[in-house]
Order: structure tokens, then C-alpha cells, then sequence
């Protein structure tokens, strides 16, 4: 099994900008759903899952494994949204960005 490599800093923490930009992407991805004007099925479930995401990507050392685990469940929840699908990919690609 291949290990994936976290691009970190020297003192250990993910560098500043992939991380801010993860933040805000998430950041937008709770606006978006918090704007749908679509009838979401489970929106309060989904913005409840998509503020966990947010509370990781807040810590000093994210963890990958939670983050794109519930970016997974929350895009599977919003595939039938564009706007949603798009900003959620949006958010697993910054996501990426951290860990790479």
C-alpha cells in the first residue's frame, strides 16, 4: 500500500494557503446549501456534516481521512445540485491540496 505524503511546513503544520483555501471553499459550500432555493432533501443534516468538515479543516493538523470522508457523504447527498456538486468538488480538490 502506497503511503500519501502530507506537504507540511517545517514546524509539522499544513502550509497556511492550502489551508485557507480550504477553509473558504468550505466556508462557501455551507453558503451555498444554507441559499439553495432546491428542496434538499436532509438540508439540515447536510449543513450539520458540512460544519464538521469545516471544524476539521479549522484544527492545526486536519485530518485527511475525516475531511474527504465527509465530503463524500455530503456530495453523494447534493449530486443532484449543480451549484452543490460543484462547490463540494470545489472542497475535495482543496482538500487534496493540503495533503499532497
Amino acid at each position: 500500500m502506497r503511503a500519501r505524503r502530507r506537504r507540511i511546513g517545517s514546524d509539522g503544520a499544513a502550509p497556511s494557503k492550502a489551508v485557507e483555501d480550504l477553509r473558504s471553499s468550505l466556508s462557501d459550500l455551507l453558503d451555498r446549501i444554507s441559499g439553495c432555493d432546491i428542496d434538499l432533501e436532509d438540508r439540515q443534516l447536510v449543513e450539520e456534516t458540512t460544519r464538521r468538515a469545516a471544524v476539521e479543516a479549522a484544527k492545526d493538523r486536519p485530518n485527511r481521512i475525516v475531511l474527504t470522508g465527509v465530503l463524500y457523504a455530503v456530495g453523494e447527498s447534493v449530486a443532484g445540485v449543480a451549484s452543490l456538486a460543484t462547490a463540494v468538488m470545489a472542497s475535495k480538490d482543496a482538500v487534496e491540496a493540503v495533503f499532497r
